[in-house]
């Protein structure tokens, strides 16, 4: 498998789809899914260790209705690392209620990041209670004592990072290192003035308010209102309960904030999907429990419930609309030039040719086409910056595609169809005559 910066092993998962489904997007879709389906068992389970039962049942719900795992529908690993982030969580609170399997904790978030690199946010801030209780206990006997747990916990994760290392970065260290670390520095520049040092991009004010500043502004503008007010609400419940629950998912939810301003090497809210397991745990005892620090009871009030009901049919309503009313609008029956040249393409070249052309009608009408190549700016950039390629003619000179599609290319591609057999087939594609059907 290529290195391609956080991208883990657990893509294999597609490829399998693939080779069952065929080539579709709905394949890659039924992989996330799984993971979705996943994510929101784990979420119940989460909440009902920590909450009790109804609380539990109310959080699978709440994380099934979230903008944020709507999001996560997609043909990327963002499901799977939502369900992986969830998992360790899981497995962290179950260890300190067992006072065991804290290596397992570790080692399961280790393992979060075949799906992502951004499950680490999540991995180093359950690290913060662990730290937290060892300085309480030491205080409480008076003395310093090994932190068994912390140790046990950190090794797991460090096993599953090197793991991560040995499978992901040793088969190529230059070639990880140009996209995580090249890429994140050039990322940089979306958001704000750029950073030129890898240092920079974690830690240079500047950048990290403007990322940060952008991150939430896009936040707000996509979640429902119903969204923030009740999570506002939801930390402030938890702030005057305080029970060791709601102290611990404090603790890891300031530092799920903090690691993702440092980490997160986008402003997207996409890649807040990594993150918002933490961030989820506390919207459902929120209706369980209000502000009371009783312990939890096996039925809600009715005031909690209805208000429990009217907060999920409202996410379900305003974040089940959009996809709804695509899936529901009847297709209109108009091609564009785009859509009529890609389809002009499938009726002159063969699936088995390498074919150059805009990447956003891949999914449409190119995804039996293993060899298409976007030649779009950005994935023409990051290709380059992957080969160590700086010259664009050069980049085309190594990719050598037998077709050509399109209605404007950008310099370093016409210099290559000049240079090579290609002949223009019809208006808009260019093709090596042995590649005709």
């Amino acid at each position: 498998m290529p290195i391609l910066g956080g991208l883990g092993h657990l893509a294999w998962l597609d490829v399998l789809a693939v080779k069952l489904a065929g080539p579709s997007v709905i394949a890659l879709r039924f992989v996330s899914l799984g993971g979705a389906i996943a994510a929101v068992v784990l979420m119940g389970t989460l909440v009902r260790g920590l909450y009790g039962r109804t609380a539990g049942m109310m959080g699978a719900a709440i994380a099934s209705a979230m903008y944020l795992m709507f999001l996560t529908n997609s043909a990327r690993m963002d499901a799977l690392t939502f369900a992986f982030v969830t998992g360790g969580l899981v497995a962290v609170f179950s260890a300190w209620r067992r006072d065991r399997g804290h290596y397992l904790a570790g080692l399961i978030f280790g393992f979060a990041l075949q799906a992502h690199l951004d499950a680490s946010v999540t991995a180093v801030a359950c690290g913060l209670p662990y730290l937290f209780r060892w300085m309480r206990d030491s205080r409480a006997t008076g003395r310093v004592r090994v932190p068994t747990a912390l140790l046990l916990y950190a090794s797991g994760f460090l096993t599953g990072l090197a793991i991560f290392i040995i499978c992901n970065v040793l088969p190529d260290p230059e070639a990880f290192y140009r996209t995580t670390a090249q890429v994140r520095v050039d990322a940089t520049s979306w958001y704000s003035g750029g950073s030129t040092s890898l240092a920079g991009s974690f830690l240079n004010p500047s950048v990290v308010w403007a990322k940060e500043t952008a991150r939430y502004r896009l936040l707000h503008k996509a979640l429902p209102l119903a969204e923030i007010i009740v999570f506002a609400i939801a930390i402030a419940a938890a702030a005057v309960r305080r029970t060791d629950a709601d102290r611990d998912m404090l603790v890891i939810t300031g530092g799920v904030v903090l690691g993702t301003a440092i980490l997160l090497n986008t402003e997207s809210p996409l890649y807040f999907t990594h993150v918002a397991p933490a961030l989820c745990v506390l919207l459902a005892p929120l209706f369980a429990r209000g502000f009371s620090r009783q312990p939890p009871a096996e039925r809600t009030g009715l005031p909690g419930s209805v208000a429990f009901a009217a907060f999920v049919c409202a996410l379900v309503a305003v974040n089940g609309a959009r996809p709804a009313s695509i899936f529901w609008q009847p297709s209109a029956d108009v091609s564009t030039p785009a859509d009529e040249i890609a389809q002009r393409v499938r009726e002159l070249a063969s699936s088995a040719c390498t074919v150059a052309g805009d990447g956003r009608l891949y999914v449409r009408h190119f995804a039996d086409y293993p060899n298409f190549i976007s030649s779009g700016r950005a994935e023409v950039a990051y290709a380059m910056m992957f080969l160590k390629q700086d010259n664009e003619f050069q980049y085309w000179k190594l990719k050598q595609p037998d077709v050509v599609f399109g209605r404007e290319f950008s310099p370093g591609l016409s210099l290559y169809m000049g240079a090579s057999d290609l002949v223009e087939a019809s208006p808009g594609i260019w093709m090596a005559p042995a590649c005709r059907k």
